[in-house]
């Protein structure tokens, strides 16, 4: 969305988290979609969030997919977190609807600044597709999340709110 965006003339600066549309392998898109198709499957599951998040076991089993230590993760964020996954359905079918790729690289004017940071232990989002973004936007910054998954914010808040700001201020 962000990168959208910049290429359309709506963004200052433009900063992203492990963003989709950068696939490095053909089965990537179908395992993104296939992980999220699962995470979904579990809704009727939600009668026993409170007692999956009570241990770090179960924490696992909520968001071993996407937090790269879900262990670390309170149980009421993990219930949350849950939650608003389960809700945001339809805009989760909506994303999943067809195959993202992002070709509007191009479209950036120069004076956009792009930081793109990708979480180094991301099992939903390789950082394999990194190196696919740097070919299309080689003037863009990258920074690898260390010990970080595909929400990073989970993993260290404090790191992704620094990129965030450091990203916007560039402009």
């Amino acid at each position: 969305l962000a990168l959208g965006a910049a290429a359309r003339g709506h963004a200052r600066s433009a900063t992203c988290l492990s963003p989709a549309g950068f696939w490095a392998a053909p089965w990537q898109y179908p395992y993104a979609k296939a992980v999220f198709r699962a995470m979904q499957s579990s809704g009727p599951l939600k009668a026993y969030l409170p007692t999956l998040a009570r241990s770090a076991f179960g924490r696992g089993v909520i968001n071993a997919a996407i937090v790269a230590h879900p262990s670390r993760m309170t149980a009421e964020q993990a219930i949350g977190d849950a939650q608003s996954f389960f809700r945001a359905k339809d805009a989760v079918d909506a994303v999943l609807a067809e195959r993202l790729e992002f070709t509007e690289s191009a479209a950036i004017p120069a004076d956009v600044p792009v930081t793109i940071a990708w979480g180094e232990k991301d099992r939903l989002l390789p950082p394999s597709q990194a190196r696919v973004a740097k070919r299309h936007l080689p003037d863009a910054t990258f920074i690898l999340l260390r010990d970080c998954g595909h929400v990073p914010m989970t993993d260290d808040p404090k790191a992704v709110a620094k990129i965030l700001l450091d990203g916007s201020a560039k402009n």
